[in-house]
Formats: C-alpha cells, sequence, structure tokens
C-alpha cells in the first residue's frame, strides 16, 4: 500500500526513484511508517538537508504543502500520527540507532540522518571543539580588531562582525554540547 503510494509521489516529481529505492532497501514491508521516513529522509537530504526533524513527518508538512491528499494518505498508511508515535516506531527498528550501532540510520534528538550525515556533522563538531583556543581573550583587544576591520556602524547589526566575533571566541561549540 504505501509502496504504491510512495511511487505515486514519483510520478507526482514529489520524490525521486532513488528515495523509494532507498526505502524499499532501508525498511521491510511490514515497516510503512520507517518506508515513509527512509523515503523523505533521502528526499531531504538530496535537496541539501543533513537531517529530518521528526516533527516534519506530519501531514502539513510534507512536501511542502503540496498534493495534499496524497500526503494524508501517505501519513495515514504510515499510522504514525505523532511525533512520539513516530519516535516509538523508529527507534524499535534494527534499521535505525541512536549512532552506538552501525545502523543506516540515526534518530538523535528528535532528528532523523543518514549514518554517513550524522557522522559527518560530529566530525565538524568535534573539529571546533578541538581547535577552540583554550587561553583567555582580551575582549578589548578582539573589540578594537573588529572595529578596524569591520567599521564601528552602529546603526544595524553587522551580522559578519558578530560571525567573526564568535568563531573567535569558540562560542559556537557552545551550541552543539
Amino acid at each position: 500500500m504505501i509502496m504504491e503510494l510512495l511511487n505515486q509521489a514519483v510520478r507526482e516529481r514529489l520524490l525521486r526513484p532513488i528515495d523509494v529505492q532507498f526505502a524499499r532497501m532501508i525498511a521491510p514491508d511490514h515497516c510503512p511508517a520507517l518506508q515513509l521516513a527512509a523515503a523523505y529522509l533521502s528526499a531531504e537530504v538530496g535537496a541539501g538537508h543533513i537531517c529530518l526533524p521528526i516533527t516534519s513527518l506530519q501531514p502539513q508538512c510534507l512536501f511542502a504543502g503540496r498534493q495534499p491528499e496524497l500526503t494524508r494518505a501517505l501519513w495515514h498508511a504510515a499510522k504514525a500520527p505523532d511525533v512520539q508515535c513516530w519516535r516509538d516506531s523508529l527507534q524499535c527498528s534494527p534499521s535505525v540507532s541512536d549512532g552506538s550501532q552501525p545502523t543506516p540510520l540515526v534518530l538523535q534528538y528528535d532528528r532523523l540522518y543518514l549514518q554517513r550525515m550524522w557522522q559527518s556533522e560530529g566530525d565538524v563538531v568535534r573539529f571546533i571543539a578541538g581547535s577552540r583556543v583554550n587561553e583567555a581573550i582580551n575582549e578589548n583587544q578582539l573589540r578594537n580588531i573588529l572595529d578596524q576591520l569591520f567599521g564601528t556602524h552602529t546603526d544595524d547589526v553587522d551580522w559578519q562582525k558578530i560571525a567573526a566575533a564568535v568563531a573567535v571566541t569558540g562560542k559556537i561549540v557552545d551550541h552543539f554540547r
């Protein structure tokens, strides 16, 4: 049933054939929720995203609201009406882990990842954390240097200046912890 609907999504250009094949490979026929999640995750990764928030697996979010009848049919076929049901359904699958096991999919903080994307994101965080300077930063000296580079305009927020300050102070790492 759900594979027919996923194939219809391919015909409607909401999914790519590879997304449906990925779902077929990852999930057995008796796991429609995992099939939909895997196909949609594959499509999201193909669109440049690194993960799929499971809150996106709701009828109003699927396929950005396009083809609402097909979307509702897929959602009902998946038998996962809310985030807790999605979480439970995904966590009981042998294809999904929290990252501690080698599985094709990783569910962490209600975000579903391809294992390789989750691993790459962790590598970036570890790199940033490892390159963080442990010595104290002289805030006045930093402010002077940033003012020389970006000026002292006070009318609007200078986001480039803020990004440079965050990069230098290493406070971006705190966001990932």
